[in-house]
């Protein structure tokens, strides 16, 4: 009895070990897929993640040229006028003159 139960006892203990190593097994397997899994998943919102930087680059660099376009083009407005202002202010010169001139041979 005593040896059937030490048989017993040795058969349980390995039965033990047996699933113990299948458990751990099936564990590292289990460990294995969800590390692809977690790299295919970083992947993935990596690449959205970049697509969306590029689509967002892209709008700030065309508002950008679209601001500057505006900017350049008030800026040749801006000197367009500078120039009638001085064109004006030279024939309001030139009209003072005349006149002041005038005055002085009458």
């Amino acid at each position: 009895a005593t040896r059937e139960a030490i048989r017993d006892s040795k058969t349980r203990a390995q039965t033990r070990l047996e699933r113990s190593a299948y458990e751990r097994e099936k564990a590292r397997t289990k460990i294995e897929r969800l590390k692809e899994r977690l790299e295919r998943e970083t992947s993935k919102v990596q690449r959205e993640l970049d697509q969306k930087m590029v689509e967002t680059q892209d709008k700030i660099d065309g508002e950008v040229e679209r601001i500057s376009t505006l900017l350049e083009e008030e800026i040749a407005l801006e000197g367009a006028r500078e120039v009638q202002i001085l064109d004006l202010i030279a024939s309001l010169e030139s009209s003072i003159a005349t006149k002041q001139a005038d005055v002085a041979t009458e």
